[in-house]
């Protein structure tokens, strides 16, 4: 202590009014900023997610679409195959009969019909598998269960 900062203290004297001001902030929130950034994203997350499924159901749509019209098309063409067989093989079984035709050459034409035969029960069988696949994947499966 000296004595010229005592008498410097003593003689300041306090005339006016006095105002503070406090400053404060947290340092720790209780993770509140964390958790609501995680939620944040889990909220973005899902809605990709959601996205993403939507993307991939109508993909799938698409495609089982698209096999149902290439399948139908292809029973159709089986269809017309089948009725050529079948002439092929009346015309073989003829001319057997006739004698112009030997016992390989008619077995060539039935197995011909029976190929076709095969295909056409094989072109209705996916067709079916994707006119169903795509009942399902449009949600109205039930109603064609319910039939």
């Amino acid at each position: 202590f000296n004595k010229y900062d005592i008498n410097a203290n003593s003689r300041r004297g306090n005339l006016g009014f006095n105002a503070g001001v406090t400053v404060g902030f947290n340092i720790f929130d209780g993770n509140r900023r964390r958790e609501k950034r995680n939620a944040t994203l889990a909220f973005k997350n899902r809605r990709l997610e959601r996205q993403e499924l939507e993307l991939a159901l109508r993909s799938d749509l698409s495609n089982l679409w698209q096999a149902y019209r290439n399948n139908l098309q292809l029973l159709n063409l089986e269809r017309q195959n089948l009725v050529t067989a079948k002439d092929n093989h009346d015309i073989a079984m003829d001319r057997y009969i006739q004698g112009d035709l030997s016992g390989f050459e008619v077995r060539e034409a039935q197995k011909s019909l029976l190929d076709a035969e095969e295909r056409i029960l094989s072109a209705e069988y996916n067709t079916k598998l994707c006119e169903i696949s795509l009942l399902q994947i449009s949600g109205k499966i039930t109603k064609y269960l319910e039939q």
